[in-house]
């Protein structure tokens, strides 16, 4: 500021009768040999939109032209846009003292937290460690800075199977959490609940990745490798699903698109009468699949426009038994093969193939039930058009008690009456 005080001068018509002072955040900037007079002009100074000060501009004496002010326009814009560098430049030197502050707090929080922190490059190197991660493997920080992540774990972690596994072979790399084992300096071995996360450039590119361990006790090892297995099995159980519904809408559209919107009615239901996690989980991928041995049926019999021969009805009805051995193994949970099996069984033991009757048809097989129903209603079939939700809220309701589970209708009807199901209105 003391320079800028000395420059300004020399951009006015008579420099050396020229006086400069500048007020700025609390501090007074004189111009040599300054002499403040009744001819001047100020200019206020801004960082941002906070007045931080103000630039008083002197001359000796007054314009020897009566007729003009002692400074021009020319000047005048001069000292004004100073006064806006000035306080630009304030501003930029505020915004860089609080990324020093905000820098510096985070290196403090990185050394002082008690759970491990590192930075890995892309490749899985280390580019820096906190203390707390160093002293869990009874390392110092500057030996590991010179290590990588894959350097320091089991060698389990290089199975393609393991969630690390993409950052050491340049697969995608997305967030995970794992449980791991660390490698110690004395070739002990420590557990630990690792976490990453990559950090992204404006491009989509990662710039870093961020990692976090919490070191667990035998014990919890022990519960969270349960807890992994169970998680691995739940993606088992997903993809199965998956890949049978795909077959299924390649064969046959109609019967996909309708067990997907069956299971879409079954969940709403579920959880209105209160379930809840793997329970409501597991009745949506029944749903989801519940007449896939459909697939065995041939498909001019699926699609048949006119009324079907009772040898074609009777050959319908094995479709729920064939889709059971479809799915029957240890992969699936069994209620997920009931839904299947079951699915067209009814409240008065009216139903097939075991001839069930009320609660020995598990509730997750009486909901598909009354989704199914609805759903199939709403629906145009080959051989009739849609008959309207409205219409299919009251058949329901007709047949609760007789061939459909009471409790679950009135929670179907109160839901479609309530507007809840008003996707399925045929247009």
């Amino acid at each position: 500021m003391t320079e800028i005080v000395t420059m300004i001068p020399k951009g006015l018509r008579h420099p050396k009768k020229a006086s400069i002072r500048i007020d700025c955040c609390d501090v007074t900037y004189l111009s040599p040999n300054f002499k403040p007079s009744p001819w001047m002009i100020s200019s206020v100074i801004h960082c941002k939109d906070r007045l931080i000060g103000r630039m008083d501009v002197f001359y000796a004496e007054s314009s020897p032209n009566k007729t003009h002010p002692s400074f021009i326009p020319a000047e005048q814009k001069l000292l004004s846009e100073i006064t806006k560098r000035i306080g630009r430049n304030c501003s930029l030197r505020h915004e860089g003292d609080a990324l020093r502050i905000a820098a510096n707090r985070l290196s403090s929080s990185f050394e002082a937290a008690t759970i491990g922190l590192f930075y890995l490059d892309i490749k899985g190197n280390f580019l820096r460690v906190n203390s707390s991660f160093a002293q869990m493997l009874g390392y110092s920080a500057e030996n590991m800075a010179t290590q990588s992540l894959q350097s320091v774990l089991s060698p389990q972690s290089r199975e393609p199977d393991d969630p690390l596994y993409c950052i050491f072979y340049d697969g995608p790399i997305e967030p995970c959490q794992a449980l791991a084992r660390f490698v110690c300096a004395d070739g002990s071995y420590v557990t630990g609940d690792i976490s990453l996360t990559p950090e992204l450039m404006e491009d989509g590119s990662v710039d870093c990745i961020v990692g976090s361990v919490q070191k667990v006790s035998p014990q919890d090892d022990i519960v969270d490798r349960e807890a992994q297995m169970q998680a691995h099995l739940r993606r088992a159980e997903f993809e199965i699903v998956n890949v049978l519904s795909k077959a299924q809408s390649h064969r046959d559209p109609y019967t996909s698109e309708h067990q997907n919107r069956v299971a879409t009615l079954a969940v709403s239901i579920g959880r209105q009468m209160g379930m809840q996690g793997p329970q409501l989980k597991n009745l949506e991928l029944g749903a989801r699949i519940h007449d896939i041995g459909k697939l065995d049926i041939p498909s001019d019999i699926l699609s048949k426009p006119g009324a079907l021969t009772p040898q074609e009805y009777d050959l319908i009805k094995t479709h729920s038994a064939m889709g059971c051995d479809i799915v029957a193994g240890e992969i699936l949970p069994p209620v997920i093969q009931d839904i299947i099996l079951h699915h067209h069984e009814r409240w008065d033991g009216s139903g097939y193939p075991d001839g069930l009757v009320g609660t020995e048809i598990s509730l997750e097989s009486r909901i598909v039930a009354v989704a199914d129903s609805l759903e199939s209603i709403t629906s145009h079939r080959p051989y009739r058009p849609g008959r309207g939700l409205r219409t299919a809220l009251d058949i329901i309701k007709e047949e609760k008690g007789r061939l459909l589970d009471p409790d679950v209708v009135e929670v179907c009807v109160a839901m479609g009456e309530e507007g809840y199901f008003d996707w399925l209105i045929v247009q």
